[in-house]
């Protein structure tokens, strides 16, 4: 399969419009084609190197005559029957001839074929990446090396004023010995913990050190108050006022056992679904109130509503004495960081004592009043149903705290 000629070239590269020559002979073995620089070698040599590599030049109109056949260089990629042919020329040289320049006086490396070039060239990049790599790398150690440095004088630096503060004389105070890896231990325990606590406000650690600085007093002993329930107190006041006694001593009946058992039994056959007011031994009126009176004499419900006053007014009393009299220590046996939040909690529970013992006198005051009515019910004034209340801050709670 011979190239004969190349019958044109048009509008590629530096060809405008050539056509082959008439005088001009064909392509033979062997062809020379020479020229000044500029005038089209190297163009040809790159068309004769895209029908070596089958590669379709779409850039102008140029065809090539092979074995008397046109064939266009457009259609080099599809086209069937065409000659193998080597072009070696300077595109050649750079895909397939790559060196390494050799260190040390030695001659350079030279690598042949576009696959090893290839290989070298990914070989080259990888080399790269790694120096890039280790770089970075070695800055990351750096970094770390002097993050790790200065923590460790963090942890140090921290730990000097803490035993400073808290050492003392004596070989019992455990911050005596007091160095940064107590401080790294901590740090990580409060690191580890969710939510991260808080750090101390100024305040805070401003009392903290007055505490520390304070000297030691006294142990307090704890402080126990019990606290009337001054609702369930008025609830059983309200109970014993709905009471209606039905009692009163008969001396006609008391001194004669026969007649009060007579009295006894007709008593029962005037009440209920034989109640009359007629007498039925003699068919006299009965006077209005008898029956009462007759009833009164043979229950003991009077002993027993004055006997559930008399105890209820004795707890009253005992828990006004007590309210009058709470077992408070003086502020003065407390730490100056406690004393304002104890003087708070003290005058409130003072306070609240006050209008526990007005409130519950009130209450004795009507249960006395009870005691001199106690045939009808008496009605609790509305002004009781709301009981003073001790709050939170001021209870026992606040107070042993």
């Amino acid at each position: 399969m011979k190239i004969t000629r190349i019958n044109k070239i048009r509008e590629h590269r530096i060809f405008d419009n050539f056509e082959w020559p008439t005088a001009l002979p064909d392509f033979e073995r062997f062809n020379l084609i020479y020229g000044w620089n500029g005038t089209g070698k190297t163009t040809l040599s790159n068309l004769f190197r895209s029908l070596e590599r089958k590669e379709s030049v779409t850039e102008g109109e140029i065809i090539f005559r092979i074995d008397g056949n046109n064939v266009p260089a457009n259609s080099f990629s599809f086209a069937s029957n065409l000659p193998d042919i080597r072009v070696f020329n300077r595109d050649y040289v750079l895909a397939n001839v790559a060196g390494i320049q050799a260190t040390g006086g030695f001659s350079p490396i030279f690598f042949l074929g576009e696959e090893n070039i290839e290989k070298q060239k990914q070989l080259d990049l990888l080399k790269d990446t790694r120096i890039e790599g280790e770089k970075v790398k070695n800055e990351r150690d750096s970094a770390l090396a002097k993050a790790i440095t200065d923590q460790q004088s963090f942890y140090s630096d921290q730990a000097k004023p803490i035993k400073f503060l808290l050492s003392s004389s004596g070989g019992n105070n455990w911050y005596n010995n007091y160095h940064k890896g107590y401080f790294e231990a901590r740090c990580k325990e409060l690191a580890a913990l969710d939510p991260v606590p808080l750090s101390l406000t100024e305040k805070e650690e401003q009392t903290l050190k007055q505490q520390k600085d304070t000297k030691r007093l006294e142990n307090i002993s704890p402080i126990t108050l019990v606290l009337p329930d001054l609702n369930g107190i008025r609830m059983e006041v309200e109970e014993i006022l709905k009471l209606t006694v039905v009692s009163e001593v008969l001396k006609e009946l008391s001194n004669d056992e026969k007649v009060a058992e007579w009295v006894k039994t007709g008593l029962d056959l005037h009440k209920g679904e034989k109640h009359t007011d007629t007498c039925r031994f003699c068919s006299s009126e009965i006077p209005a109130g008898r029956i009462n009176l007759l009833e009164g004499h043979f229950n003991d419900a009077y002993n027993s509503f004055l006997n559930a006053a008399n105890v209820l007014g004795g707890e009253i009393v005992s828990n006004c004495k007590k309210l009058r009299q709470p077992e408070l220590p003086e502020k003065v046996c407390f730490y100056d960081n406690l004393t304002e939040e104890y003087s708070l909690c003290r005058q409130s529970l003072i306070s609240f004592n006050k209008k526990a013992v007005l409130y519950l006198e009130e209450l004795n005051e009507e249960l006395s009043a009870k005691r001199n009515k106690p045939f009808e019910a008496v009605a609790l004034a509305d002004s009781f149903s709301k009981a003073p209340v001790c709050d939170d801050k001021s209870g026992e709670s606040a107070l042993s705290r």
